[in-house]
């Protein structure tokens, strides 16, 4: 059960697997650079996604990371909704480019055609 402590909201996972570990993510003692913090983030973030796939858990990963983004819309208004949309958005269309270009150099590799 995930709570939430300023509401007491709870919510059950839907499915039951394994406990991922979920770093500490204490607030540091001094301020970070965004840079830092974006960094140390972002490998935490890595870590918790590699042990859902080799536990086989991606859902529960989901199921926690789409509750915090929904803590964090209520704590901070619906219009931070609008914002975390358009920002998935961004991510998701600049992963699929960045396929379609892999894709696309493999095929002319094997082609024999030389990348520009």
């Amino acid at each position: 059960m995930l709570k939430h402590a300023k509401s007491g909201l709870s919510t059950p996972l839907d499915v039951v697997a394994e406990a991922i570990a979920v770093p500490d993510l204490a607030p540091p003692a001094i301020q970070q650079s965004a840079e830092s913090l974006r960094q140390k983030i972002e490998a935490r973030l890595i870590e918790m996604r590699d042990e859902a796939n080799r536990n086989n858990s991606a859902a529960v990963l989901a199921d926690c990371l789409t509750f915090q983004l929904a803590l964090y819309i209520v704590d901070y208004g619906a219009v931070s909704c609008s914002h975390i949309l358009k920002q998935l958005g961004s991510h998701v269309a600049e992963i699929h480019e960045y396929q379609i270009a892999q894709a696309d150099a493999a095929a002319a590799k094997k082609q024999g055609v030389q990348p520009h």
